[in-house]
């Protein structure tokens, strides 16, 4: 028997039509549901890239309006105080000019008029000290300098307008002592046996007083969570943790001399040195330094250029690393820095970059120079006479090492 293969080719043709059809009737409605020409990039490559570089800019743009409209709001907020100040002033000179009329006037009406200037001007002060847009204050003068600095752990904090500018250069910060909390460690580890035995552990501060008591049903852990709870209910501002050998540590969340609070423990060195009796924390230090070689006050972190200064006077800075690091044979000299920057209605700026520096004496006159990163194999003894400068290694704002030497042929971080 023959074979023979059937075929339909008008059929196959039909039914390649149709689905071409298909095909392209499904782009259209994906077209008119969606609203776009192009929806995917093999409806238009070079089309898909124009529009999406439109969208970005309408993007933008529309992100522009909104900064404009917010800015708006700020700056009417800012109008409707400054309204209220005109208005407080012209009462002020309505009243001066009445209290002029000295041959109407007599002691009592004048008083009462004096009562109300210096009421008014209370009103302007307030209105000065509390207007703001969100958290940024408008009229109190917060924004007359802006600064910034260069290098971690400092911040500008703010100046005023007895602060100098200091030109590109900024300003040199030196810091001598870190701010530290106020702390109490205790001596004895909280175990699971204190526990058991109904252990009354008691934090005072600030005229608040946060107590607990464990039971038998307490974990070292549960224990220690329940004395936080008991703090966070009663709005004291110091911090418990859980030392590694099992001691409990309390500190105050803020830093400086005026911070502290008291603690007590039913057993002897658990928080107390003496069972049952109120002790004193270990208090916290101030920040200690110089900005421009010139004296400045520390309160917590914040150090202040004093008042008659010659270029720092109101700058304050805030640094928040630590000093203490611990290299043998070295005494620890502070932080000093080259650079912050700030910038007011005059064009002030300030320059801050800190670094922490560490000396190893070695009674030779030290000309130090500074660079980042290691440094191996350098000869410098034609650029330094022998024995009479260091050299400082280390990562940027980190820890620099300085060192007196007598042959500098070779040198790396040690």
């Amino acid at each position: 028997m023959a074979l023979r293969i059937n075929h339909n080719t008008a059929a196959i043709n039909a039914h390649r039509n149709l689905q071409a059809n298909d095909a392209g009737m499904a782009k259209t409605l994906e077209k008119l549901s969606s609203g776009l020409k192009i929806n995917r990039a093999s409806d238009g490559p070079a089309a898909l890239v124009i529009s999406e570089q439109m969208r970005a800019q309408i993007a933008g743009m529309n992100q522009a309006i909104d900064n404009s409209e917010t800015s708006i709001s700020m700056v009417q907020t800012a109008e409707a105080n400054l309204s209220e100040v005109s208005a407080q002033l012209v009462n002020i000179r309505q009243l001066a000019i009445h209290a002029a009329n000295e041959g109407v006037n007599d002691e009592r009406m004048l008083e009462a008029d004096q009562k109300e200037i210096t009421n008014a001007l209370a009103t302007v002060a307030r209105i000065a000290e509390q207007a703001q847009f969100g958290n940024k204050r408008l009229l109190d003068g917060s924004n007359g300098a802006t600064g910034t600095t260069t290098g971690s752990d400092l911040e500008f904090v703010g100046a005023n307008l007895s602060t100098e500018d200091s030109a590109t250069n900024g300003f040199e910060v030196r810091i001598n002592q870190g701010a530290t909390k106020s702390n109490v460690t205790g001596e004895v580890a909280l175990t699971q046996d204190i526990i058991s035995s109904g252990e009354t552990l008691t934090v005072i501060e600030n005229g608040r007083k946060a107590s607990y008591t464990t039971t038998g049903d307490d974990s070292v852990e549960t224990a220690v969570q329940n004395l936080r709870s008991e703090i966070r209910k009663n709005g004291l501002s110091v911090d418990v943790e859980l030392g590694e050998e099992g001691t409990l540590q309390v500190s105050h969340k803020e830093f400086g001399s005026e911070q502290g609070f008291q603690v007590s423990s039913s057993t002897m060195g658990v928080l107390s040195s003496e069972a049952g009796e109120i002790e004193v924390a270990q208090a916290g230090q101030d920040i200690h330094g110089t900005i421009n070689g010139e004296t400045a006050t520390g309160k917590g972190q914040v150090l202040t250029g004093i008042g008659g200064a010659e270029n720092t006077e109101g700058l304050s800075i805030r640094y928040t690393g630590e000093l203490v690091r611990d290299i043998p044979g070295s005494t620890d000299t502070g932080i000093s820095g080259e650079a912050a920057s700030i910038e007011g209605a005059e064009g002030a700026r300030i320059k801050v970059k800190a670094q922490v520096t560490r000396r190893v004496e070695s009674g030779v006159a030290f000309t130090p120079f500074h660079f980042g990163g290691h440094m191996e194999g350098k000869d410098m003894s034609d650029k330094y006479p022998e024995g009479s400068a260091p050299y400082v290694v280390g990562e940027a704002c980190n820890t620099v090492f300085t060192y007196g030497y007598d042959s500098v042929t070779q040198m790396q971080e040690s």
